[in-house]
């Protein structure tokens, strides 16, 4: 049987009589059923299309199927370049990534229009990681690249798991590093665990497989940020630097509102928060005010939004201190909470992975601690820092509503976590996850009654469309399964969602109004993985159409794949993500 028909969209295969009923579906709430009706441009095809790596093209569009067209395959070449996914460390040469020659997870994808050009940026999603550029070349045969390669050391920092990004209207790409070191546990150029009761600390940010690629142990403060990066010349020449002024901390995206001005931080992380950068002036992320938000559930199902500053920084000032060396011990005391709880004057505070420690924020520290540990100012200052695997953004500027991927309600958003009183979120457990639908409004005050200087302030959220657990186990597969990236087709009110799941396969979906439909699939799962849909970017006027950037990571034994998904008929309006 066809994945088409799997879904309940094949418009001419019947179902073979021997299978057994299918088990009963909870009821939808705000997510619909996908079903074969059109969702925006997009409608399902008779029967999906098999593609020679393993994709599968599930919708088209007025003018046709949508094309599934690979841009870079993991260890192929293309000009004078080294395999896509080599990894150089800071001496040039190419990093052993746990015994392979190339990274298996390619990310976030990123178009420009630059001197006389058409480039694509690439995270690409290692320990370490690099940032990957790729000079794009249209044919009688379509879109390929002409040559790549990595991002020499000399054009930038050396980045960790480089995560999901998003290109600005004036000719960047910004993207997040995940899952930053802990810098309470490093000591002596390596980081150390500890036990809390039966959790014991693990390090999800690979600091040691980092740390192999410079030539002497770096800071743990020296990833965590936000990157900047652009193709400076025609030669391809790239320029990345840290973004200081949006702090540090698990960052999955950082979503440019159309203010050019405001950007939405998520954190992926089991006990988490959202936070919001106001810059200075538009076009210019080195200085600005960062808000952390605490959420509060009403009656209504409705989850209200609250901001609190953690102050103003710019990129020169953290930047100075940073040059000078910064110890964590400089910024708090800390210790393990005990059973009965602090000393006095500690905060309980539930950290990383759910340790609890009680912590102190030392005098005259609060400025540069706010950028350096920004998830433990935050819940010092009373900020929301339960948000659990918190993933992809997208904003819908006309309908005023900021989308926010959560790949499960668990962990901190769930009751009685952290224990003891004290917790913001008391949500039913959804391991399918949900997207939900933030608010935004202007003339919006602060948690000190001080105006914020935004017109895209996040004031109330609520679910949009959720995934279905069904009653054996597993998720509906009319529904989504792990949802992570987003991006939004303005024009046409589409919202994609690219899923992270353990449900074969991972699916790319668009959803409008209530309406889901699935436009590709993911290689399915084979010895040493399964495909994660990632990368995800619509690009609204390449050469007079519309694509989708999409990036395959870690599909087991096959090569990771960035291609493109279309064209749209354009060109089309696009969110800021859009390169002009």
């Amino acid at each position: 049987m066809s994945l088409l028909a799997l879904l309940g969209l094949a418009c001419t295969e019947p179902a073979p009589p021997a299978m057994p009923p299918p088990p009963p579906r909870p009821q939808a709430s705000s997510s619909a059923a996908s079903s074969s009706s059109p969702v925006g441009p997009f409608s399902a095809l008779p029967a999906g299309l098999a593609q020679p790596d393993g994709v599968e093209v599930l919708a088209g569009t007025s003018t046709g199927p949508l094309t599934w067209r690979p841009l870079l395959v993991e260890g192929q070449r293309y000009g004078d370049g080294p395999p896509f996914g080599t990894v150089p460390g800071m001496d040039g040469q190419p990093v052993a990534l746990g015994g392979a020659s190339t990274c298996h997870a390619p990310d976030a994808n990123g178009i420009l229009q630059l001197h006389g050009r058409t480039w694509m940026l690439t995270h690409v999603e290692c320990a370490p990681a690099t940032l990957v550029v790729s000079e794009l070349e249209r044919s009688a045969e379509g879109w390929s690249v002409t040559r790549s390669r990595p991002a020499d050391r000399g054009e930038g920092p050396l980045p960790n798991k480089l995560c999901a990004g998003q290109t600005t209207p004036w000719g960047t790409m910004i993207g997040g590093e995940e899952y930053e070191t802990d810098a309470a546990l490093w000591e002596d150029g390596a980081v150390h665990g500890t036990r809390a009761g039966a959790l014991r600390y693990r390090d999800d940010s690979s600091y040691a497989a980092w740390a192999a690629g410079f030539p002497s142990p770096p800071s743990p403060y020296d990833n965590g940020w936000m990157h900047e990066s652009t193709v400076v010349d025609e030669t391809g020449a790239t320029r990345s630097e840290l973004l200081y002024a949006l702090g540090r901390f698990s960052h999955e995206l950082g979503r440019l509102m159309p203010d050019g001005r405001t950007v939405y931080l998520s954190d992926d992380s089991s006990h988490g928060m959202l936070a919001m950068f106001v810059a200075d002036r538009p076009g210019a992320l080195d200085r600005g005010h960062l808000y952390v938000s605490r959420w509060t559930p009403g009656d209504d199902g409705g989850i209200a939004l609250s901001w609190i500053d953690l102050g103003h920084a710019t990129q020169d000032g953290i930047a100075a201190a940073l040059a000078a060396g910064v110890h964590f011990d400089q910024l708090f005391d800390r210790s393990l909470a005990a059973p009965w709880g602090c000393p006095d004057g500690a905060t309980r505070v539930r950290g990383h992975q759910g340790i609890d420690e009680c912590l102190v924020l030392r005098a005259g520290q609060e400025g540069l601690a706010s950028r350096l540990e920004t998830r433990r100012v935050a819940a010092l200052a009373g900020a929301t820092v339960e948000l659990s695997k918190e993933e992809g953004l997208a904003v819908d500027a006309a309908g005023e509503r900021l989308f926010v991927a959560f790949a499960s309600v668990a962990s901190g958003m769930l009751a009685n976590d952290p224990p003891g009183g004290g917790e913001h979120l008391a949500l039913a457990p959804n391991p399918c996850g949900v997207v939900m639908a933030l608010t935004l409004e202007a003339g919006v005050v602060d948690s000190a009654g001080r105006p914020i200087d935004s017109a895209h302030v996040a004031t109330r959220a609520a679910p949009a469309v959720e995934g279905r657990p069904l009653p054996g186990g597993g998720c509906d597969p009319a529904g989504i399964s792990g949802p992570d990236n987003l991006d939004f087709i303005a024009d046409a009110g589409v919202l994609l969602i690219a899923e992270d799941s353990g449900r074969e396969p991972n699916l790319l979906w668009a959803w409008k109004d209530g309406s889901l439909l699935p436009l590709m699939a993911a290689p399915r799962r084979n010895p040493g993985g399964l495909a994660e849909v990632s990368g995800l970017s619509f690009v609204p006027d390449l050469d007079g159409q519309g694509w989708i950037t999409v990036s395959l990571q870690h599909p087991g034994e096959r090569p990771a794949t960035v291609g493109l998904l279309g064209p749209l008929p354009g060109p089309l309006p696009g969110p800021a993500s859009s390169a002009d």
